[in-house]
């Protein structure tokens, strides 16, 4: 008669035999979670220099067939922008892709002054995106929005340091990033949601 392990590894105690049997049965019972799976890595990322962000933007609009969630620092519109006015160019390709049945949103920041009031820069171009119908809202005054990010159709994100604003636009030295990956639109959806859900609509001519 072959001898019990106990006999033949005294040191050995029942508790550390019975968690070897039941680490020798799977995973299943484990208590620890494996980790997550990497991310998938993006299919590509284009640098977007000078008017190339305008422009990929205004492509990706125009191809848009989904969803378009645009969430903005500043969004600069003057009173009396002409028709080739970029940041109104871009308003009203918005437009377009919501009357095409896209779903689009547009979220803005709006802080406070020295006062205590809500500032003002944000508010013509708001204005001017609920006259054509999409829905804008503006964030809460707990916590600022300094993004300046555009996901569209759930694939494609822009992400970088480019405002809608004319100088951004035209003048200043911008960095921007066009990245095909559902994987971080999925991300920033998600992102985007929740500050959606903690907004408010819009108050045109406030």
């Amino acid at each position: 008669m072959l001898p019990s392990p106990q006999q033949r590894f005294p040191f050995i105690q029942p508790c550390f035999v019975l968690a070897l049997l039941l680490l020798l049965q799977g995973p299943s019972l484990s208590a620890v979670e494996a980790p997550p799976p990497p991310a998938s890595p993006a299919r590509e990322v284009q640098l977007l220099l000078g008017d190339a962000y305008f422009q990929a933007l205004l492509q990706a609009f125009a191809a848009a067939e989904e969803e378009i969630a645009v969430i903005m620092f500043a969004m600069v519109l003057p009173d009396q922008a002409r028709p080739h006015h970029r940041v109104r160019r871009l308003a009203e390709a918005l437009a377009a892709a919501q009357n095409r049945g896209v779903r689009v949103r547009v979220l803005l920041d709006e802080g406070r002054d020295r006062d205590g009031e809500p500032e003002t820069l944000n508010d013509a171009a708001a204005d001017f995106l609920h006259q054509l119908g999409v829905q804008v809202h503006r964030d809460g005054d707990d916590q600022r929005t300094h993004t300046k990010t555009v996901v569209v159709d759930g694939q494609y994100s822009f992400v970088g340091s480019a405002n809608w604003t004319h100088s951004a636009m035209v003048h200043n030295r911008e960095h921007s990033l066009r990245v095909d990956s559902p994987a971080l639109a999925l991300a920033l959806l998600a992102d985007f949601d929740q500050a959606w859900a903690e907004s408010r609509p819009h108050r045109a001519g406030r």
